[in-house]
């Protein structure tokens, strides 16, 4: 619906009640100034002439209704329309121009602001050239900057200090997600889905405990004033695969923690020949172990009967040539032992020393057992190689078992120094517990509250090349403890190299942007700037326009908006099975023949993956009612359900040019200067509506709309808003 100015006959009728009440008003004022002889020659002269008075009068109220009619339309309408349309000049569309009809000064008026118009146009175009001069070298040097991150062999994210993703390359996408083929038949059973994206949390792709103990690892090393600020993890990748997660922070000028950048190294393929290596090291060992102890047998047989006799000894020369014959044939058949480097990394150890180990299990005990573990006195100071995370959880996990076995809350925690290792012992008052039911522990997956992980206790225990037990004290009445050995590392002093850590001064200067001060995603979202929120701009494609009587989705298209920024390379695209025929009007629209969408997934399949594309954003579309209605009607059959606040590019253009007659997607960017390529295409439909969405900021901002909570409120107040699907 259309709004529409004042109609002839209204502006008639207007007119004929004012005159009715200025003739009254006069009649009453005249009665009170006349006598009653007066009175009664007026009344003669009114009733001999009551026929030329009224076609007087008649004539006046037409003159009257034409001439507050010609201003209206030649004035009064048209100032409104100029005043709507000197905001649409601005620097994102300096070459609108202004064309109303009116009288002689109006389009005077328009002449004149079209001709400031066309200096300011001409004024911008001269300043955007000399900036895209000035910037050149800049764009060029972002340029290298992108290239090298393209062709790095590892993934690599950057991110702010609250998680959010600021950069990331090609490697770490398909590391996280894998190709876009693999990820559309993504299995989500597991809740394994990852997307990673400008704008997204970390927190989202890696497991958040892991994150979480790494950064308290780096800001423990921080506190500490430690050289070497670096933090590893392992984490599963995409198809199985394994990666190494090298965390390096970001520091501030006051070396304090401001964002981190994590780069990603596929180790799945290390860790396959690795094992590899042990089984055939495992199968050897037992070959051999096995001829050795035949040929030590036999040796000791003919040193304690030396006299025996010479058959006798002939068949024990025998067996130790078989069983050396044996040990050879074990060397030359497994050609691994030969050409694999039996160094190759398998997990991510880092060197650290016991007493800050133990300290950190000292706070993890009181965080997550609510168990007292008191440290006592380490003198020496002893280094271990470890996976903190994986090794603090098999620690707690063991303690959690132990308290619940003797029903315990306090316990000890000391060193004990055993040549190349170090007993880390943890000690309780009460009885011992029996190995046997460390062995069922050990077969057990590490699951700690909601910490998890897919490793076994007996895994992790291998990983670090230890061992556990359980013991009784000799030398403390009625106290028993478990031993956790590990092999002592011998500090050795790093030599000086490249530092991992990114200082301030590292930076480069053609990167002279800080990404690290945007405020990440907070939960109170309407007192939030537009411009600081992220949206999720997106089109239907239908059957038909009627979602009640039977019409399915047959597209989805959508982009992200963060920053301020439409992300072209951040796009939902999918085609939808709609398990129906589809109108050849509809065809005709946007395109879509029936044989494109054979083979396609239905949507139970697409709309989890697009729930999770939107995923903590503000949904936009234009005329989003319509769209939202088929959302809301698959709710009940998939499951999913659209609680995103969402934006109308349709209400916002109403809320900001109310003067204009159209609101549709095309008369919008014809004023706002925005070219809509494939048109009634989700895409297409999707890209234009988000550039639009991203000149209306500016003009929000001109009627003091900065807030969402501003935007939705001016977008009720319009016309269209009481309009329903």
């Amino acid at each position: 619906m259309k709004r529409r100015g004042l109609k002839f006959w209204e502006i008639a009728a207007l007119a004929f009640v004012a005159f009715i009440i200025v003739c009254t008003a006069f009649a009453v004022w005249l009665h009170q100034q006349l006598t009653s002889d007066e009175h009664v020659v007026l009344l003669q002269i009114l009733q001999k002439q009551i026929g030329p008075i009224l076609l007087i009068g008649l004539f006046i109220l037409i003159i009257s209704a034409w001439a507050v009619d010609s201003i209206y339309r030649k004035t009064i309408r048209p100032i409104r329309k100029i005043a709507e349309e000197i905001s649409l000049i601005n620097p994102n569309n300096p070459s609108h121009r202004i064309h109303i009809r009116g009288g002689d000064e109006v389009r005077q008026l328009c002449d004149r602001i079209n001709d400031g118009a066309a200096h300011y146009e001409s004024l911008i175009k001269n300043i955007e050239g000399r900036v895209r001069s000035a910037s050149a070298q800049a764009e060029e040097e972002r340029n290298i900057l992108s290239a090298i991150m393209s062709e790095l062999p590892q993934g690599a994210i950057v991110c702010n200090q609250e998680g959010q993703i600021l950069l990331y390359n090609n490697q770490a996408k398909m590391l996280l997600e894998g190709p876009r083929i693999a990820r559309q038949n993504t299995d989500r059973s597991n809740g394994s889905v990852r997307i990673i994206g400008l704008g997204r949390s970390i927190f989202g792709i890696f497991n958040e405990s892991l994150l979480r103990h790494a950064i308290d690892q780096i800001t423990d090393k921080l506190e500490r004033d430690y050289p070497d600020v670096i933090s590893s993890f392992v984490s599963q990748g995409t198809g199985g695969t394994l990666l190494r997660v090298e965390m390096v922070p970001v520091l501030s000028h006051r070396r304090r923690y401001s964002g981190l950048i994590l780069i990603l190294h596929d180790i799945t393929q290390q860790l396959d020949a690795h094992n590899y290596l042990n089984l055939s090291l495992q199968s050897l060992t037992r070959g051999i172990r096995a001829s050795l102890a035949g040929i030590r047998s036999a040796i000791e047989n003919i040193l304690e009967y030396p006299d025996m006799k010479p058959t006798q000894l002939d068949a024990l020369k025998q067996i130790i040539h078989k069983e050396s014959l044996n040990i050879g044939e074990f060397l030359e058949q497994d050609p691994t032992l030969s050409t694999t480097n039996p160094m190759l990394s398998q997990w991510p150890l880092v060197r650290i020393s016991v007493r800050n180990l133990l300290e950190l299990l000292q706070t993890r005990c009181r965080e997550s057992l609510n168990v007292d573990l008191r440290i006592e006195n380490i003198r020496s100071e002893h280094y271990v190689n470890v996976d903190h995370y994986s090794f603090l959880l098999a620690m707690l996990f063991v303690i959690q078992h132990v308290k619940a076995a003797v029903d315990v809350n306090e316990f000890t925690c000391r060193l004990t120094e055993l040549r190349r290792f170090v007993g880390i012992d943890v000690l309780w008052t009460g009885m011992p517990l029996q190995g046997d039911l460390l062995r069922v522990w050990e077969k057990q997956p590490l699951v700690l509250k909601k910490e998890e992980l897919s490793l076994t206790l007996r895994e992790v225990i291998d990983r670090h090349n230890g061992e556990i037990g359980f013991y009784t004290s000799k030398r403390l009445k009625n106290t028993s403890y478990m031993r956790f050995f590990l092999p002592v590392v011998y500090l050795v002093k790093p030599e000086k190299g490249r530092s991992l850590t990114i200082l301030p001064e590292s930076r480069p200067e053609f990167y002279d942007f800080d990404l690290f001060q945007h405020p990440g995603q907070v939960p109170e979202l309407e007192n939030r700037k537009l411009t600081d929120l992220t949206f999720t701009v997106f089109d239907l494609e239908t059957t038909g326009l009627h979602p009640d009587e039977g019409d399915e989705i047959i597209a989805v298209g959508a982009f992200r908006i963060v920053n301020c920024r439409l992300l072209h390379d951040e796009c939902f695209e999918q085609l939808v099975n709609p398990r129906r025929s589809i109108p050849w009007t509809s065809v005709k629209i946007h395109g879509i023949h029936p044989e494109m969408l054979e083979g396609q997934p239905t949507i139970d399949e697409v709309l989890p993956n697009f729930h999770d594309f939107a995923k903590d954003t503000i949904l936009v579309g234009h005329n989003v009612a319509f769209d939202m209605r088929f959302l809301k009607l698959k709710e009940e059959k998939t499951g999913i359900r659209f609680t995103y606040p969402v934006i109308d590019t349709l209400l916002l253009s109403a809320a900001v040019h109310p003067a204009q007659e159209d609101h549709n997607l095309e008369a919008i960017a014809r004023r706002l200067g925005v070219r809509i390529l494939a048109r009634h295409t989700a895409t297409g439909d999707a890209l234009a509506t988000g550039e639009l969405f991203l000149k209306f900021l500016p003009l929000l901002a001109q009627k003091n709309i900065y807030t969402l909570k501003d935007a939705l409120a001016a977008s009720e107040k319009t016309f269209y808003a009481r309009k329903g699907y």
